[in-house]
Order: structure tokens, then sequence, then C-alpha cells
């Protein structure tokens, strides 16, 4: 393996967790405006998540409660 395929794979691993950290703290902010009460499609307007997304975010919320 050369040096420079693992300088890559890093940056790409590196690259891939920004985005899932980003996701994850968009979720964590549909869940507190879900529990607000906001629209789903607000929520899904201004966190960037599908609004598919969204629904599931709220059924697990109303699961749980």
């Amino acid at each position: 393996m050369s040096i420079l395929n693992i300088e890559w794979n890093l940056d790409d691993a590196l690259r891939v967790r920004g985005q899932e950290e980003r996701i994850k703290e968009r979720e964590e902010i549909a869940e507190k405006l879900i529990k607000r009460g906001t629209a789903l499609e607000l929520i899904a307007e201004d966190t960037r998540l599908s609004i598919e997304r969204v629904e599931e975010i709220a059924k697990r919320i109303d699961k749980k409660n």
C-alpha cells in the first residue's frame, strides 16, 4: 500500500465522519423542535432533513412517550 492511498482513505474517512456528525446534529435539533410542537414540514425545511426522516424521528419520540 502506498502512503498516498492511506492518506486518501484517511481524508475520506474524516470527511464521512464530519458528514455523519452534521446529520446527527440536525437530527438532534429536529427532535427538540418536534417536542416543542413545531410543524414537521418546517423542521424538514430548516434542518435540511427529508420529511421522511423527520417523520421517523417523530414516530420514535411517540413510541418513547
